[in-house]
């Protein structure tokens, strides 16, 4: 059953980042935003009422938060994630899936059909799995995932595909595409499927601009900018492409879009100059910041991720190859990323959250939600005076509050 509610907000994030003082009522009828007025008047009692109230944020990087004993397992049980990115913020994700095997087993035919039928479900439960995103399996540079088969014909590549229909988002290596004639980007681009370049510390800058150049009408997406891509100051590689909004004034580079970029905000995969780095290189409309979450930051625990076993670090923030400082995953949240954004990076509140919302949504073609607008399904967050989350809003239903 679809609630009727009314949030009264002194400060609302607007489209755009655009922070506007009320306060303001948002009605929310069916689901969905009905209404947005100024109040007139302090929030009556009849009202949910906050200071600040932001859009819900989305992941569009995440691998889970557990739910079986092997990381590759996780989504036979999306409901185990779903239930917990809420605490978090998270209103709606992508679900990050790799493939280990080819041709796929019985499991990861299994992974993808519960997947599917999971895809837009509002059940009153958790978050919204909005699509997948596939991380390979055309991947150069492993980093810490499992095998991966990157020789896929056009053909197979095309079957992976249909098993797939809700694929919003696939990491996929130039370096791998350029033996291919990049048939498989060409591919993705036919069904509009958002190509996100990465896992490749071997691309030329050629080969990186060949695959850029494939979308006229759109721009492609970095993943993990920093982790498992590189960068040159003679020999240009994905990260050189990804800290700019504009190329220089060079006939090679004419007619190029720059790609959007996503970012590990968990300071650890990244360190945080190199955060700031990106904060200051990019227009905040060109990042979408990401969790790459494997695991729940449970200091000590161990699982599975393939043929490899993971453990959380004692800080419980990342997971590394156990036995090694190999970083395998991050146990990071977007909530998480939110305040460092707010505290350490001195981030606009309004830039801050169209990172954690309306870029992800506008990156991974997600059109209904993301923004505080008429129309937009009422995913929302509501903050205390000092940005601490005390509702978490999913179509319109209260799913998380704290005591």
């Amino acid at each position: 059953m679809f609630e009727s509610l009314i949030v009264c907000a002194k400060i609302v994030v607007f489209p755009q980042g655009q922070c506007e003082e009320g306060p303001f009522d948002v009605v929310i009828e069916r689901g969905l935003i009905a209404a947005i007025d100024r109040c007139k008047g302090e929030c009556g009692n009849d009202k949910l009422t906050c200071h600040y109230l932001t859009p819900g944020f989305i992941d569009i990087h995440n691998h889970g938060m557990g739910g079986a004993d092997d990381v590759t397992e996780f989504w036979c049980n999306p409901d185990f994630t779903r239930s917990r990115l809420i605490q978090y913020g998270t209103t709606s994700f992508l679900a990050s899936v790799v493939f280990p095997n080819h041709p796929l087993g019985e499991k990861e035919d299994k992974i993808l059909k519960i997947l599917e039928s999971h895809v837009g479900l509002i059940d009153g439960n958790g978050a919204v799995l909005e699509g997948i995103h596939s991380e390979g399996p055309i991947i150069t540079d492993l980093g810490a995932m499992p095998q991966s088969y990157n020789d896929m014909t056009s053909d197979e590549f095309e079957q992976l595909l249909d098993k797939m229909p809700h694929l919003k988002v696939m990491t996929i290596s130039p370096h791998a595409e350029a033996s291919h004639n990049y048939n498989r980007i060409k591919c993705l681009l036919r069904r509009e499927v958002v190509p996100a370049l990465g896992h490749d510390k071997q691309a030329t800058e050629e080969e990186i601009l060949t695959a850029l150049s494939l979308s006229k009408s759109q721009q492609l997406h970095l993943t993990h900018l920093f982790n498992v891509c590189s960068f040159h100051h003679r020999s240009p590689g994905l990260v050189n492409f990804g800290l700019l909004d504009e190329l220089p004034n060079l006939s090679k580079y004419r007619g190029i879009k720059t790609p959007t970029v996503e970012i590990i905000g968990d300071l650890a995969h990244v360190d945080p100059m190199a955060v700031s780095l990106l904060l200051k290189a990019r227009h905040f409309k060109n990042i979408a910041f990401i969790t790459d979450c494997v695991l729940e930051g449970i200091p000590g625990k161990t699982v599975k991720y393939g043929s490899k076993q993971i453990q959380v670090s004692p800080s419980g923030r990342t997971l590394s190859i156990a036995g090694t400082n190999t970083l395998a995953g991050s146990c990071g949240t977007l909530l998480g990323a939110f305040h460092s954004l707010i505290h350490i990076f001195r981030v606009p509140l309004g830039d801050a959250v169209a990172m954690l919302s309306e870029n992800p949504a506008r990156i991974a073609k997600i059109s209904h939600t993301g923004l505080i607008e008429v129309g937009k399904r009422a995913d929302l967050l509501l903050f205390d005076t000092q940005l601490n989350l005390s509702r978490t809003i999913v179509s319109g239903k209260v799913l998380f509050q704290t005591n």
